[in-house]
């Protein structure tokens, strides 16, 4: 018997819409603490490239340098906890949209996620009622692309799917801008060495080392990230191959078994994640979701012609 799934009606039921806001509104915060972290501390490199700075307040500019690593470790861990709480929400989202149980291993408190996610909504009230309606910018309705009329065992592979593709995709041009940033950044670094300080460019060259180092974890990240959404989707494709040769007598079990190792790789990930920038995430949102959208289209087809071809095939 096939069980068909009902995701995509409820992802935009109250509650998911709710903690998609909840979600959405975590990680923007915590970009805003990296971006934060990062651009004050290019700004504190780079006024120690400057005659003036140098000769005239050096003691203030290494006392401002070891303050600000103070601050910045406070500033990661709170960024990292924030992540953490939002990539939990996108779990119970996907755990329950998906048909997965929800573990106290997996999410220890869900009293205080809901709790959190209401105080969101009653704060930013007007920003929610915005987000959730279809066609603005940024909302969260429609969340997944169309998987209707599919067999839940099915449907969730194709959303883990499209989850993988986006992140890798994102990632992909995300260390594009960075390595744009990196040399831009050390041939800024080499003209102003140069300039000002002839001689010693290659020594005072050092300066240029830590900021180098931030954006080279970040692309290592990425890439990082990358090699695991490639792996999965490998593994999914490996599951649509076994769909195809087996559709007329499918292990439901297989498949969900498979889908769970999934989920819960794809939220190890999510629980470390660096953030990609908000101007990244909406200036190619529009393209991705397109490209996701015919991607799933094309794969749902595929799979509901040999269901029907199996249907005729058994009269």
């Amino acid at each position: 018997m096939i069980c068909l799934n009902d995701i995509n009606k409820k992802q935009n039921e109250e509650e998911f819409l709710l903690y998609f806001f909840a979600q959405r509104k975590l990680y923007s915060n915590a970009k805003i603490i990296n971006l934060l972290l990062f651009w004050i501390g290019v700004a504190i490199y780079i006024l120690g490239l400057l005659p003036a700075v140098k000769n005239n307040f050096d003691y203030h500019y290494n006392l401002a340098t070891v303050i600000w690593i103070v601050i910045s470790q406070i500033l990661n861990d709170r960024s990292a906890s924030i992540k953490l709480m939002a990539a939990e929400y996108q779990e119970y989202i996907d755990r329950s949209l998906f048909d997965f149980p929800i573990n106290d291993d997996i999410i220890s408190n869900l009293d205080k996620l809901k709790r959190y996610a209401i105080d969101l909504k009653i704060k930013h009230n007007k920003e929610f009622n915005e987000k959730i309606k279809p066609n603005t910018k940024g909302t969260i309705y429609n969340w997944y692309s169309d998987v209707s009329n599919l067999p839940i065992e099915i449907a969730r592979l194709f959303c883990q799917n499209e989850n993988c593709h986006w992140e890798s995709k994102l990632r992909r041009d995300y260390n594009k801008v960075l390595y744009f940033l990196i040399i831009t950044a050390i041939s800024m670094y080499v003209y102003m060495l140069v300039k000002y300080y002839s001689g010693y460019a290659i020594f005072n060259l050092i300066y240029a080392i830590p900021v180098s180092i931030e954006i080279m974890k970040l692309i290592k990240h990425n890439n990082e990230i990358i090699k695991i959404c490639d792996e999965l989707e490998d593994r999914i494709n490996m599951v649509y191959t076994y769909i195809s040769k087996e559709l007329n007598d499918i292990d439901n079990q297989y498949l969900y078994k498979e889908s769970i190792v999934i989920q819960r790789k794809i939220f190890d990930y999510r629980k470390t994640n660096i953030s990609i920038p908000d101007f990244l995430y909406y200036f190619l949102r529009k393209k991705y979701q397109k490209e996701s959208t015919q991607f799933i289209e094309m794969l749902k087809g595929e799979i509901l012609d040999k269901y029907k071809k199996a249907i005729i095939t058994e009269d």
